[in-house]
């Protein structure tokens, strides 16, 4: 993969059309809940803990972000990480 800046940091953002104003009707927090669970959870093949500890040593991670028309979830990593964080 190629890539154009020079810093050894590289920015992820995943971002979704959908927020807040997408929750059902009483049941506000909804994309908030949804959010925290995509990024703070496991995953099928490796639980939250495995999850913690593969990004660890890798100084890595997830966000996620909830505003009223989108959902960004979004991540820096080292650039010689880059691929073992994608995995």
């Amino acid at each position: 993969m190629k890539l154009p800046s020079k810093s050894p940091l590289i920015d992820v953002s995943f971002v979704f059309d959908a927020g807040a104003a997408n929750d059902p009707p009483g049941k506000k927090g909804l994309a908030m809940l949804t959010a925290r669970m995509v990024a703070d959870a496991g995953t099928a093949h490796r639980d939250y803990q495995a999850v913690v500890e593969a990004q660890y040593p890798i100084a890595a991670g997830l966000t996620a972000q909830v505003d009223k028309q989108m959902t960004r979830f979004a991540g820096t990593v080292h650039r010689d990480a880059l691929d073992t964080w994608t995995e």
